[in-house]
């Protein structure tokens, strides 16, 4: 065996220069541009091995033919149903501030004095 005398050398990190910076981010842009043309390829890849352009049912998620908005007569019913609740949400607001709005200015104008 081979004994090492005197102080052991310890390696000295240097700080990054501008230049190393600035190589990494260009190398961390190339790896996201590599990864986003990777996954452009699969979905032509897809594309081609047969799969059709589709959407997905707003309430549910599952795929449907384009143009479709629901995949189902029971998710069409349970959208129009949280339509209907918020139309009349909206309408009980609408009310409230009407309401609301002159009693707020009549003791705004009382407050000031009436100038």
């Amino acid at each position: 065996m081979t004994e090492v005398k005197g102080p052991v050398k310890e390696e000295v990190k240097l700080k990054p220069t501008k230049k190393d910076k600035e190589a990494e981010k260009a190398a961390a842009d190339q790896a996201k541009n590599d990864l986003i043309d990777q996954r452009t390829e699969d979905w032509r890849n897809k594309a081609a091995r047969g799969y059709q352009e589709h959407q997905h049912c707003s309430i549910c998620g599952r795929a449907i033919h384009l143009g479709k908005k629901y995949c189902s007569m029971e998710c069409k019913n349970k959208y129009e149903g949280v339509a209907k609740k918020q139309k009349k949400n909206q309408n009980l607001q609408c009310i409230i501030m009407s309401a609301v709005m002159p009693v707020i200015m009549i003791i705004m104008l009382t407050m000031s004095g009436g100038h």
